[in-house]
């Protein structure tokens, strides 16, 4: 429970100031990168987060584990938590790196 609380403060500090750096600019600040083609066995399409994972995989927020799952019944740990900052950060800072040389 105590490593709960941590976590739950830091996403739900991410998802208040997350959606707020994007709205800066635009959804632009995000490319498809990558292609979803069933690469995580426990996914399937009939799966209510299909879309979700799918969009999370092609902007390459998460590549999912190594057995080749992404973890849809996993408890979300805080360090899978940095790593999605940390890869939104790179991110929208390498988008704005390309508008300004455009």
């Amino acid at each position: 429970m105590k490593k709960r609380v941590p976590a739950l403060v830091l996403a739900l500090a991410l998802a208040l100031t997350v959606p707020a750096w994007a709205a800066q600019d635009t959804p632009d600040n995000f490319v498809r990168s990558k292609t979803y083609a069933g690469q995580f066995s426990d996914l399937t399409p009939e799966s209510m987060f299909y879309d979700n994972v799918a969009a999370l995989y092609a902007y390459g927020l998460s590549v999912g584990k190594s057995d080749g799952t992404f973890g849809l019944r996993d408890q979300l740990t805080v360090g899978q938590v940095v790593i999605f900052a940390g890869r939104i950060r790179r991110s929208e800072e390498n988008t704005s790196e390309l508008q300004s040389l455009r």
